[in-house]
């Protein structure tokens, strides 16, 4: 199946949220300049990408990711360079979450409980009272670009960092790197099958790999999208989002998908 471009726009996209309460919602933040002051924006569609509105974010700029709450349909995140903030009605207003001296670079809340939060930067920290207070994870010295929880497997993180993709099987307390059949160099992002936990999606300098089998193997899916940037699920898993420095795109997965042979 070939890749669409969503709409007309060609911009650097940052982040990209897929609501799985509301179904055609998308939320994409766009970096016009980075070395300029508010050149960052955020927009939501509500016809899966055919048009786009611009959001008032306040205080937020350089947003990486969203995560949405499980339990509250409107309850959204956004993880930036000014902190991460929330959203209680859908995106049309925020405000800011404490989380003391780390800058959050991802967000992911646990499927099966909204009061947990992980959070991603230089590191991983994880919140058990929806981010009032936080606690350092020991994945090492790495910068984690993206965190993913499969919805089917709320144990299971998965993060793009740095230093390649990791697992942790076991809510952050213990990670594993995943290597096997991935270029060396940064991840920069990973999306996950909300249906099934062993599908992980991640995004590196050669293009987009994909696995079957939970990180244990990778063959690449995308590899025209040569340092592509975040991927997002929808809530079928049978679309693939990636976005650019040439905008939105997405692609229909028919699963299973065939792999080569190792």
């Amino acid at each position: 199946m070939s890749w669409v471009k969503l709409g007309s726009a060609s911009n650097q996209i940052t982040a990209i949220g897929v609501d799985p309460h509301v179904p055609g919602r998308l939320f994409a933040a766009v970096r016009y300049d980075f070395f300029v002051a508010h050149s960052s924006a955020v927009y939501r569609s509500t016809d899966g990408g055919q048009t786009w509105t611009l959001l008032d974010t306040g205080l937020l700029s350089f947003v990486n990711a969203f995560a949405f709450d499980p339990s509250r349909p409107n309850t959204v995140f956004a993880a930036s360079i000014g902190g991460l903030g929330k959203t209680v009605d859908g995106g049309d207003s925020w405000s800011l979450i404490n989380t003391s001296d780390f800058v959050p670079g991802s967000v992911v809340i646990d499927p099966s409980n909204p009061f947990r939060l992980y959070a991603g930067g230089a590191g991983v920290v994880r919140s058990v009272n929806g981010g009032q207070s936080w606690e350092n994870l020991p994945i090492g010295a790495v910068f984690v670009r993206t965190l993913a929880i499969p919805a089917t497997a709320p144990s299971i993180i998965y993060a793009a960092t740095d230093e390649g993709a990791f697992r942790s099987q076991d809510g952050g307390d213990t990670w594993e790197l995943l290597d096997a059949g991935l270029p060396a160099g940064p991840v920069s992002s990973a999306a996950v099958d909300p249906h099934d936990a062993g599908r992980v999606y991640v995004a590196t300098l050669s293009g987009v790999f994909l696995s079957q089998d939970a990180g244990q193997h990778w063959f690449p899916f995308a590899e025209g999208f040569l340092g592509s940037g975040p991927l997002a699920s929808d809530e079928t898993g049978r679309i693939l989002y990636v976005g650019t420095g040439e905008g939105v795109f997405f692609r229909t997965i028919r699963k299973p998908i065939a792999l080569p042979s190792r």
